[in-house]
């Protein structure tokens, strides 16, 4: 894709969202979008659901057609040529499968994989039939998977509270597939340590926590994408990860109220 800045044109890789739509901009597509941008990429979004939601509840979630979902995803395909893809919020076990059929038959590669599970202001994301075809048809594709602690237990059964708890989940969800296994430790009691596990190595990133009235929402959706636009612009997984998790530290570092009761991270820029 070409960018036109003071009349020279420059091109950047596209990186493919497939997520669900947060009307308050807090989370989900609105994210994504902001961070793939943010780390020098063009994001296209394909909605695969749709809530009503603010910083407070999650009231409803209309899960898209599949067949919609899947044409939008070939037509990205077809004019983009994506080099990455990220996918977030699914819905049902139908569209998981729709999604992971549809990328592996256009050979999208570099996939990550944000298993969204819940929404951080409640409610389900996605059914359980959904979190099994999680493992079965979109792990096996994916470069990268990013559960949250919680999501990583629901994932794997095992109960996580400390670095070592994070390391075994990362082996259990290695078995399933994936490429590597990023494990975001926001959750833990102490100072927020991330996880990533590739078949050769590992890397812990630790930062300080950024102390908040209130968690900030999209932090997750951020990561994600952030690591997809590090891919899609030939950075190693080492590489793509550790500048994705320095992006979100500043983020956090520049977070802005919206509204009466809703925190998000700021644009994460230098």
């Amino acid at each position: 894709m070409a960018i036109r800045t003071s009349g020279k044109p420059f091109s950047v890789p596209t990186v493919l969202l497939v997520g669900g739509v947060d009307p308050s901009g807090g989370a989900g597509l609105s994210s994504d979008i902001i961070a793939v941008a943010m780390n020098g990429a063009h994001p296209a979004a394909v909605a695969a659901l749709v809530t009503v939601q603010d910083g407070r509840r999650l009231d409803r979630v209309e899960v898209l057609s599949p067949d919609l979902v899947r044409s939008q995803i070939e037509r990205v395909a077809e004019s983009l040529k994506p080099a990455a893809v990220k996918t977030g919020a699914l819905g049902s076990g139908r569209m998981v499968e729709t999604v992971a059929g549809a990328l592996d038959a256009l050979g999208l590669t570099r996939l990550v994989v944000d298993p969204v599970i819940r929404s951080t202001s409640g409610g389900s994301l996605i059914d359980s039939e959904g979190i099994e075809i999680f493992k079965r048809l979109l792990f096996p594709l994916a470069e990268l998977v990013t559960p949250n602690i919680p999501e990583a237990e629901i994932l794997t059964g095992l109960t996580i509270g400390s670095v070592d708890g994070m390391r075994a989940a990362a082996e259990s969800l290695l078995s399933m597939g994936p490429r590597a296994v990023l494990i975001k430790g926001g959750h833990l009691a102490r100072d927020p340590v991330d996880l990533l596990r590739t078949g050769e190595r590992e890397l812990l990133l630790m930062k300080p926590r950024v102390k908040l009235e209130v968690s900030p929402r999209g932090t997750g959706c951020r990561l994600a994408s952030a690591v997809a636009a590090g891919l899609a612009n030939d950075l190693s997984m080492v590489e793509a990860v550790a500048l994705a998790n320095d992006y979100i530290q500043r983020a956090l570092e520049g977070c802005r109220k919206a509204g009466q009761d809703m925190l998000v991270p700021g644009l994460g820029g230098k």
